[in-house]
């Protein structure tokens, strides 16, 4: 088993990885469910997952997250957000997008955004800003979510023979990877220390 097979089976092939990598996605942290849930599924094709625990442990991560993200808008509000959001890799532009298309659509935007890249993540933000129902909000975010990871697994069941190929690419350019994580992760090691110093709750 090479070191990529190795790495997807520490943490996409169990169920509490993907539950933590989706926990992660959703607390808009750059965790792309596009590559975490269709390897779910080619896992699960392959035997090592079984797809509908994946599918619901992935969804149980991806709902605790997206309430993280609620409970900050709604206690912290916008200019915590606007201030400290970068520190955690939140691009205020498209925050103020979502913020923009939650005051004009409502409701029906917190679902609908959770089919639409780079802002999928962040609706929940606008969703705890505007005070939005929490029973309606965990409703449409089940919904949306639970969908959402569905597409994505069945997706990576049904066409697993192309994910080998991505896999081999991975193997190919491995230590480029690893270096971009690597420096990614001591950057933002680094602002998240500064960004503790500055403030106190």
């Amino acid at each position: 088993m090479n070191i990529i097979d190795n790495l997807i089976q520490f943490f996409i092939g169990n169920y509490v990885g993907i539950m933590i990598l989706m926990l992660l996605e959703s607390a808009s942290l750059p965790v792309p469910s596009e590559v975490v849930m269709p390897l779910a599924g080619v896992l699960s094709r392959l035997g090592i997952l079984n797809l509908y625990y994946a599918i619901f442990f992935g969804t149980v991560g991806s709902l605790i997250g997206s309430i993280i993200d609620y409970l900050i808008g709604y206690k912290l509000g916008y200019p915590f957000l606007e201030r400290y959001g970068h520190y955690f890799l939140i691009n205020k532009n498209r925050l103020d997008q979502v913020i923009y298309l939650f005051n004009k659509y409502g409701i029906i935007i917190v679902l609908i955004a959770r089919f639409i890249p780079l802002i999928r993540t962040l609706i929940s933000f606008p969703a705890g800003i505007g005070k939005m129902n929490v029973n309606k909000f965990l409703i449409i975010t089940l919904i949306g979510n639970l969908s959402w990871n569905s597409i994505l697994s069945i997706l990576g069941y049904v066409y697993y023979e192309q994910w080998q190929f991505l896999i081999s690419l991975l193997n190919e350019y491995l230590y480029i990877f690893a270096g971009i994580i690597f420096t990614s992760l001591i950057i933002y090691y680094f602002l998240i220390r500064k960004f503790l110093h500055k403030i106190s709750f």
